[in-house]
């Protein structure tokens, strides 16, 4: 199945200026050691780390900065907030405004979007052909569930000598015929 495109790079944009605007920052990527910098970079990695899966290298390049500062922030992030009750109630605002103002499909052409349609078309048809197949394949387990019950040791003894002696004459029958 084919990956449908998504604008990442619109959410990263949306989010940074979320924080900006919560923090009262200008340019979150400024070179700048100031704590509401420092503070609000790493609530941007912390979410984008947290809602996305974004690793330190990839977060590192989007914020122009080694990996390992990446990994510093968000090690901290957490124990700062713990200690620091307005760190914690602006990351939670940013959080918030974020996740219930951002639609992915704001920053993305008609064309795109055509093709996304496409794709889940596509997808939805395998899926539920596979559906189907997995049907047919439930129903072939539900008939033989007594033969799988006693394999797997929920029978008597007598009965599993007497299922295998059939299940093995049923084999051969079939190999031969």
């Amino acid at each position: 199945m084919e990956e449908i495109i998504y604008n990442h790079e619109a959410e990263v944009k949306h989010l940074k200026s979320i924080v900006e605007k919560i923090f009262g920052i200008g340019n979150l990527y400024k070179k700048v050691r100031m704590r509401e910098y420092t503070e609000a970079r790493a609530v941007f990695c912390k979410i984008l780390h947290k809602e996305r899966g974004y690793g330190g290298s990839r977060l590192g390049k989007i914020m122009m900065k080694n990996h390992a500062t990446i990994l510093h922030y968000l090690k901290t992030i957490d124990d700062n907030m713990r200690y620091d009750k307005e760190l914690t109630a602006k990351y939670d605002r940013v959080y918030s405004v974020w996740k219930d103002n951002y639609d992915p499909i704001d920053g993305e052409t008609n064309s795109d979007l055509k093709r996304a349609i496409y794709v889940l078309r596509t997808e939805k048809k395998e899926l539920l052909y596979l559906l189907e197949e997995l049907k047919a394949e439930l129903t072939s387990v539900v008939k033989y569930k007594n033969v799988l019950d006693l394999l797997e040791g929920k029978g008597t003894v007598v009965d599993k000598y007497k299922y295998e002696s059939l299940l093995n004459n049923y084999l051969q029958t079939n190999e031969n015929g």
